[in-house]
C-alpha cells in the first residue's frame, strides 16, 4: 500500500522524500517509527534513526525539518495507515465484539510485515507525558482514535451485557493485547507469529468464557 500525507498545509515540505524510492521511505520510516516506539518522543534519538535507516543526519533533517516535525509526520502516516487497513479488513460492516477483535488482530499481523512497529508505536503515544509530543499527537492522531473508538463502540453494543462489565472487560482485554504487542514487537521477529497466536488465543478464550 502506498500513502502519501503532507501536514501543516505544507505541500512542498517533504517533496524529496516523497521522490526516493518506496523502498529507501519505508527504511527511513521504519527508523523512525521504531525509535519513536522504543525510546519515546523525549529520548528519541535522530543519530539512532539515521543509523537505523542507513542515511546521513543531514538528509533526515532535510527531508523532514526536525525532530518535532518528523513525529508529526510519523504520527500522521501511522493513523492514516491503519485506518486504511482496517477498512480494508473489515469494510463498513459492524462486527460482534470478540469477531471485530480477531480481525483486527488479522489487520495488524498484515501491518507488521511492512512497519514492524507502527502498532506499538501508536499504542505508545497514548502513554507519552513529554508536552510538545501531546501536543503534536492530540492533533495527528484524533482521527485514528475517534475511528478506533467508534469501531469498538459499535461492536461492544452487540454483547448482551452490562455497560460496567463491558467496559471492565474491554480495558482488560485491551492491556493484555497491548502488552503481547509490545513483547512481540521486544522479542522480534522470530516470535511474532507465536505472539499473535497468544493474542488470538486470549481473545477467544475471554469470548468462551463470556458468551460460550
Amino acid at each position: 500500500m502506498t500513502l502519501q500525507v503532507n501536514f501543516m498545509g505544507d505541500d512542498s515540505m517533504n517533496e524529496k522524500f516523497f521522490d526516493l524510492a518506496k523502498e529507501k521511505q519505508d527504511r527511513i520510516m521504519n527508523a523512525a517509527i521504531s525509535t519513536f516506539a522504543r525510546r519515546g518522543y523525549r529520548y528519541a534519538s535522530t543519530d539512532e534513526m539515521k543509523t537505523k535507516a542507513g542515511i546521513s543526519k543531514g538528509l533526515l533533517f532535510h527531508y523532514f525539518g526536525d525532530k518535532a516535525s518528523l513525529y508529526r509526520y510519523v504520527c500522521e502516516y501511522s493513523s492514516k495507515y491503519m485506518m486504511l487497513e482496517m477498512r480494508q479488513f473489515l469494510g463498513d460492516q459492524t462486527l460482534p465484539y470478540f469477531d471485530m477483535l480477531l480481525v483486527r488482530e488479522e489487520a495488524f499481523g498484515d501491518i507488521v510485515k511492512n512497519y514492524p512497529s507502527m502498532p506499538v508505536f501508536l499504542d505508545s503515544i497514548r502513554e507519552e507525558d513529554d508536552p510538545e509530543a501531546l501536543e503534536i499527537s492530540d492533533g495527528s492522531v484524533s482521527e485514528y482514535r475517534r475511528f478506533m473508538d467508534d469501531l469498538k463502540n459499535r461492536s461492544l453494543e452487540t454483547l448482551e451485557m452490562g455497560s460496567e462489565e463491558k467496559a471492565i472487560m474491554d480495558r482488560m482485554l485491551d492491556y493484555t493485547l497491548q502488552r503481547l504487542r509490545r513483547e512481540s514487537y521486544i522479542r522480534g521477529e522470530q516470535d511474532r507469529d507465536s505472539l499473535k497466536e497468544a493474542a488470538v488465543n486470549c481473545i477467544r478464550y475471554v469470548k468462551k468464557t463470556v458468551i460460550g
